[in-house]
């Protein structure tokens, strides 16, 4: 079973649909994501081992978070963000102007109490110290936690020794932050390209499973 320190649990409750929208994409939120790339998302967590760890590493305000929290239900899924945005990016990026103007973490709370059944896990701090802290074992991990080549290997670096076998590794703006972005040192595409031979790409999603 995976290890990590107990989380307490949280009572359960039926998910909220949102008045004049699909029940099953719920689009309330600032997203990034299209909801056929949700759809996409949805169904490979659907194919992640029994054994491990289900994350997300940055959230924002919840829009992914809550599809796949109903998703894996009663699986928990876990969630690490600092939620002050693109900091690598810089301090005039437009998420980090955005966060210092309004408690983002305590949206993306609402959000997740309205529209989940409380399986979702947050850990509020940095990515790589969280995930040396309080995880062993991985199933399945989406990346959105940064655009830049640095930020982004890390990240994947930090991860990829923590997946059980058969584990899918996954994330977005592989084509919106590509190699040839210098502002973003080559971005995530570099770092994919760089660290995770054998992937696959859905549009803007890249997708690695751990065959070893």
């Amino acid at each position: 079973m995976p290890k990590q320190k107990p989380v307490p649990s949280a009572p359960e409750q039926e998910p909220q649909p949102m008045q004049g929208t699909d029940k099953t994409l719920i689009q309330p939120f600032n997203q990034w994501m299209t909801p056929g790339e949700v759809e996409y998302v949805c169904e490979l967590v659907k194919q992640a081992p029994p054994e491990g760890d289900i994350l997300e590493l940055g959230a924002w305000e919840g829009y992914l978070t809550i599809h796949l929290a109903n998703t894996i239900h009663p699986r928990d899924l876990h969630v690490i963000d600092h939620w002050q945005g693109q900091l690598d990016e810089g301090d005039e990026h437009p998420s980090v102007l955005d966060a210092q103007s309004r408690d983002v973490y305590a949206m993306f709370q609402v959000v997740v109490d309205t529209h989940t059944k409380r399986n979702v896990r947050p850990h509020p701090g940095g990515i790589e110290e969280m995930l040396r802290v309080l995880f062993f074992e991985i199933a399945f991990c989406w990346i959105d936690s940064g655009h830049t080549y640095a930020t982004t290997k890390a990240h994947i670096e930090a991860v990829k020794p923590l997946l059980v076998p058969g584990a899918i590794l996954c994330g977005h703006d592989f084509v919106t932050a590509h190699a040839g972005r210098a502002d973003l040192g080559g971005g995530v595409e570099r770092a994919v390209r760089e660290t995770l031979p054998g992937f696959t790409q859905f549009g803007n999603i890249w997708v690695w499973r751990n065959v070893a």
